[in-house]
Parts: structure tokens; C-alpha cells; sequence
């Protein structure tokens, strides 16, 4: 071999050690960049005509696991979605129930403050600050109802806006990934441009549920978990316009998926008459409650359906529309079963000095016409009424079961009262009753007596309910509808204007002749807490099976119910980043840089510089001393 091929050789050699120094150097730089993998430069024995003649070297490539990067990515999209029902689930804690040890908020705390007003008041019937403090603990806990349920929609809304950033997150990570395939389309990628692809890939795994599939010239398209394209031969764009405004009846619009042909450069937003692929369907939410179900609107248009398994994004959809519904619905039931409660016991008792006029607050009457139709109105009520002075004017027995419709039933009582008064049935489907003046010309006044009466029949929902006369009528309700939600409720006007109306007295029977209490008469608030210490027959609600509760125990449960998914909705999260942290910790193992290591090899790649170097420096010496030759 000759000092040519020596010399050539140790050039080799080199460049080789030089460029191996160039990437552990690099490696050594990107030491904490974040998505950076180690590289390696890969040599190879050059061969002449099958004689070895010096090193190759190859492109750099990365240092990784495959298998760990997918890994990785899924762990990352579980996470992303037990992060965002974690993060919903402690805000709607603290806006719901309040930061922990705040004796001011708390349906338990406003519902126990309630009933000892209710208690207490029924031992001073007469103390008008004992009633005052009634009535404001009433309205507290009213109030509190419906703030609660505000905070639980505003909370949707605020989530659905998030879902809305998340979209516009995903659309910038796939133009992003786009544009590198465009650069792998023109070259050979390097191994930096595949750190950026694979962090790209890891941010959009962890906001939605990805597969990830090679190309030619090593390009990639990119699925959802439903299969629909997020990126192919070119960028796909995800669309979703958040609700302006959010109730429990809002419908969501469906997020979809439009090629980027179909997209308005100005604007962003697909063309006019563009269609796109749905990814998740428009919707109310995940899960129907029994009202929703017995609409007029077909269920399927109603839910909302996502073959997304995880992702931020999916994690903010189960939120939005499972799990704070479900919260919601719970807030309606505790609304429904202080309302029955109340007025049940309400609609028994009258106030004193005795009414002149009973106006129900129930319009539409078509359940008591179903019910009479059915055989499930049944038993008596009495109404007595009173001249001023005590003295007995009339007193009327009715028996439901004869009346095949509530005009009959009206029909009947205005009827038995004659001159006394009226009983009518108002434009709006409700029952009025109204007094006249007695022979002094005082105003008589009137008792109710639910009685035996019984008006059962079972909702659309499948709730089964059983109303007395008074109490399904209204006649004398404490607690009334205040707008279109369950929750919204108030104490009736005249009883917040005047604690007076508050009903306290009971009609008695003495001898066959009715006689109503007199001022001391404190049986109806006994009753008022016996009532609010009841069960009520509640349906499914959540989590929540249907079953006899009390309404101290069903806020119970609800609070500790909502309180233990947000402890496992914590853990899961805490679970779900420890795994992720685990396996980003062996890939880094893997991938990462270890300046131990790249000391090491910067050492070795030194030294095989420093030799091939004194290679050449001693062939040259040689072709001097071969010069020298002859002279």
C-alpha cells in the first residue's frame, strides 16, 4: 500500500473524529432543550474494491424508541383528559360549594339554618321577628339553590369556551406538522426535524386522540380515534363556535372537520356552502335526564356523541356535558323536593286573620283531568269559611272522586259557596277562589283541610306524584316558580311583603262543626318541619339512585358525592402524570442527553482525532525523507 493510501486513510479518519466531536458537541448544547434527542453519527468501514480504504460516515440520526414514543403520546392524551375533568370538577367546588370552612355557603349549612327558623318559629307563632327570621332563612336557601345552579351553567360556559381554544390549539399544531411534511416532501429529513415533528406530535396527543401513520418520503398523516383525517396530503381544520350563552337546555353545535380547500383565506371559517366531516355532534348533553327524554325533540338530536376516547379536548366535552349536567340535575331535585315539602304542609295550614281569597299558582290542569279520568283522584277535602266573628258561614266536603275534570270540580264548589263567593277557573288554567263580605259587612275568611284527598298520577319523567286538593292546585303555596328553570324559585309576593300570610293555622272538626285556630295556633309550622324532615321519593339523578330521602340527607349525599369525584377525579390525574412522568423519564434514558456519557465519548472522539492527525503528520514526514531520496 502506498503513503497515498495512508494518507488518504488517515483524512478519513479525520473527518470522521471531527464530526462525531461536531455532534456530541450539539448533544451537548441541547442538553435541556426540551424534545430534543440525543444523536449519533454511525460509521462504516470504506471499501475499495472490497480492500478497506478509510472510515464513511453516515447523517446523524436520533437516539429513540419507537415503541416508548407512541407509548408516550397515549399516556399524554389520557392525561390530557383527566387534567381538564379534574381542573372542572375542583372549580366547580369552590363555585358551587364554597372554599372548605366557609360556614356562609353551603346548601347544607343555608337548608340547617331553614329548618331551626321553622322550628322556632313554631314555638313563638306570634313573634313577628321569629317569622321575619323564617322567611329571610327561607329565601337564603332559595337564593343559594339558584346561585348555585347559575355557577354550574356559567361554569359549562367557561368550559365550552376552553373547548373553543383547544380547537384553535389543534389547528395550529396541524398546520405546524404540515409544514414539516412539506420540508420532509422537498429532503431528506433531518434528525432535528423530526425532534420538532415528534414534540408537535406530543403536544397535539395530549389535546386529542391521534393515530399516526408514515407516508412516502417519510411524511405522516394524522387520524382521530373515529377516523377522521386531521392531516393527510394536506392540513385539515377543526371548526367549533362556542355558545354565546349556556342554560341546562343549550344545544351545542357539532365541532367538524373541513379540508383546507374549503376554508375562507380571509376569514378562516369554511366557505359558504362548504360541508364538513362531523367529529362530535351537536348536542344538550352526554347523557339524558328523564325530561329530556320524554320532549318533543328526538333524543339523538339531543346528545352529544364523540368517538374520542382522550385529549384535553374530550376531558372538556365530558365536563361540559356529563359531569357538571349531572351536578345540575342533583341542584333541580333538591329544588323540587324543598318546593313539595314546603308547600305541602303550607297548603294545610292557613294564616291568620283567615284569607278572603285562595289563588293557585299551578296553570294547566290537564293532570288532575287525567287523574280523575283514571280513578286516581280520589278521597275529600273541606273548606270552611268564617263570618268576622268567628261564627261558621259554610262548610263544603269535596269528594274528588265524582268530578271528571277540574271545570267540573270548580263548577261544583262555586256552586255549593253560592252568595258567600266563587270559585273559578282563570284564563291561564288556574283556580281561584274568592270570598265576599258577611252580613256586617266584614270580609269572610277561609280554612282548607287536605283531608283525605289524594290527585296521584305519574309524570312524563316517570315521576310518580300524590298532591292533596290545596297543595296541587296551589291554593296556598309558601314557595313558587320564579322563571322557566326548577331552580328558579321565591317565596309568593303577598308572604314576602307581609310574614302575616304565613300559614300557621289548622281547621279543626269539633262535634261535626269545622273550627279554625286561633292566633297561638301553631300546628301548621309544626307540620312545615315535620314536612322538611320527611323522605320524598326522588328519581335518578347522576349518580344518584332514585329513593326515599330526606332533604337534609339528599344534600348530604350530594355534597359528599360531588366531593368524592372530584378526590378520584384528582387521583386519577395524580395516577395518570406519574405514569407519564415514568415513561418520559425512560425515554429520556433512552433519548436524552447524559453529559457523563458525552464527556466519555468526547474523549474518545479526541483522541481519534489527536491519532489520525500524528497519522498524517508522520506520512507527511515520510514523503519528505522519500523526497530527500537521490538528492
Amino acid at each position: 500500500m502506498s503513503l497515498t493510501y495512508t494518507l488518504q486513510t488517515a483524512l478519513t479518519g479525520l473527518n470522521a473524529a471531527q464530526r462525531a466531536l461536531g455532534t456530541t458537541a450539539n448533544n451537548v448544547a441541547n442538553a435541556n432543550t426540551e424534545g430534543f434527542s440525543r444523536k449519533e453519527v454511525h460509521q462504516a468501514t470504506r471499501l475499495v474494491e472490497g480492500v478497506g480504504y478509510g472510515v464513511d460516515t453516515e447523517e446523524s440520526t436520533r437516539v429513540v424508541d419507537e415503541f416508548l414514543t407512541v407509548e408516550v403520546r397515549k399516556q399524554l392524551g389520557m392525561l390530557g383528559k383527566s387534567d381538564a375533568i379534574s381542573e372542572v370538577l375542583q372549580q366547580a367546588e369552590m363555585r358551587v360549594f364554597g372554599p372548605p370552612g366557609d360556614g356562609d355557603r353551603g346548601l347544607a349549612n343555608k337548608f340547617a339554618d331553614f329548618l331551626a327558623s321553622v322550628e322556632q318559629v313554631a314555638t313563638t307563632p306570634e313573634s313577628a321577628a321569629a317569622r321575619g327570621s323564617m322567611i329571610a332563612q327561607l329565601e337564603d336557601m332559595l337564593n343559594e339553590i339558584g346561585t348555585n345552579a347559575n355557577a354550574i351553567q356559567n361554569l359549562r360556559a367557561d368550559t365550552d369556551r376552553q373547548i373553543k381554544l383547544v380547537v384553535d390549539s389543534i389547528n395550529s399544531d396541524i398546520e405546524k406538522l404540515a409544514d414539516l411534511n412539506a420540508q420532509f416532501a422537498r429532503a431528506v429529513p433531518t434528525a432535528e426535524l423530526l425532534d420538532q415533528r415528534d414534540k408537535v406530535l406530543q403536544d397535539l396527543a395530549g389535546k386529542i386522540d391521534i393515530s399516526v401513520f408514515t407516508q412516502d418520503n417519510d411524511t405522516i398523516a394524522i387520524y382521530t380515534a373515529g377516523g377522521e383525517a386531521l392531516l393527510e396530503y394536506g392540513p385539515k381544520k377543526v371548526i367549533y363556535t362556542p355558545a354565546a350563552s349556556v342554560t341546562e337546555s343549550t344545544l351545542f353545535r357539532s365541532i367538524e372537520i373541513y379540508d383546507y380547500r374549503q376554508i375562507d383565506e380571509a376569514t378562516g371559517l369554511p366557505k359558504a356552502g362548504e360541508t364538513g366531516s362531523e367529529l362530535v355532534s351537536a348536542g344538550v348533553r352526554m347523557d339524558l335526564t328523564p325530561e329530556l327524554a320524554a320532549d318533543a325533540v328526538a333524543d339523538a338530536d339531543q346528545l352529544v356523541v364523540s368517538p374520542l376516547e382522550n385529549g384535553r379536548l374530550q376531558g372538556l366535552l365530558e365536563a361540559r356535558d356529563r359531569d357538571l349536567p349531572k351536578l345540575g340535575d342533583q341542584l333541580s331535585e333538591i329544588a323540587t323536593m324543598l318546593r313539595f315539602n314546603v308547600n305541602k304542609a303550607h297548603n294545610n295550614a292557613m294564616p291568620y286573620p283567615l284569607p278572603g281569597t285562595l289563588s293557585g299558582t299551578r296553570s294547566g290542569l290537564a293532570d288532575f283531568d287525567a287523574a280523575a279520568a283514571g280513578g286516581t283522584a280520589t278521597g275529600i277535602a273541606r273548606l270552611a269559611v268564617f263570618a268576622a266573628d268567628g261564627t261558621n258561614a259554610a262548610d263544603i266536603s269535596l269528594d274528588l272522586s265524582v268530578y271528571a275534570s277540574a271545570a267540573d270540580l270548580a263548577a261544583d264548589l262555586d256552586a255549593q259557596l253560592g252568595a258567600i263567593g266563587t270559585a273559578t277557573i282563570t284564563a291561564d288554567n288556574r283556580l281561584e277562589i274568592t270570598l265576599g263580605n258577611d252580613p256586617t259587612g266584614e270580609p269572610y275568611g277561609m280554612a282548607l283541610s287536605e283531608g283525605t284527598s289524594s290527585i296521584a298520577y305519574t309524570d312524563a319523567e316517570g315521576r310518580d306524584w300524590d298532591y292533596g286538593f290545596g297543595h296541587f292546585f296551589g291554593l296556598n303555596d309558601l314557595v313558587v316558580q320564579d322563571g322557566t328553570k326548577t331552580t328558579e324559585l321565591a317565596i309568593r309576593d303577598d308572604i314576602a311583603g307581609d310574614h302575616t300570610r304565613l300559614g300557621r293555622v289548622l281547621l279543626d272538626d269539633v262535634a261535626g262543626v269545622p273550627v279554625a285556630g286561633g292566633g297561638g295556633d301553631n300546628r301548621g309550622l309544626q307540620d312545615l318541619a315535620e314536612a322538611l324532615r320527611s323522605p320524598f321519593a326522588t328519581i335518578d339523578r347522576g349518580d344518584l339512585a332514585g329513593r326515599p330521602a330526606t332533604l337534609s340527607d339528599y344534600i348530604s349525599d350530594v355534597v359528599s358525592g360531588h366531593a368524592a369525584n372530584t378526590a378520584e377525579a384528582e387521583n386519577r390525574s395524580s395516577a395518570t402524570r406519574a405514569l407519564a412522568d415514568e415513561l418520559q423519564q425512560r425515554q429520556a434514558s433512552v433519548s436524552g442527553v447524559n453529559l457523563d456519557e458525552e464527556l466519555s465519548r468526547l474523549i474518545v472522539f479526541q483522541r481519534a482525532y489527536t491519532v489520525s492527525a500524528r497519522v498524517m503528520t508522520v506520512t507527511n514526514e515520510l514523503f519528505d525523507e522519500l523526497m530527500n531520496v537521490g538528492r
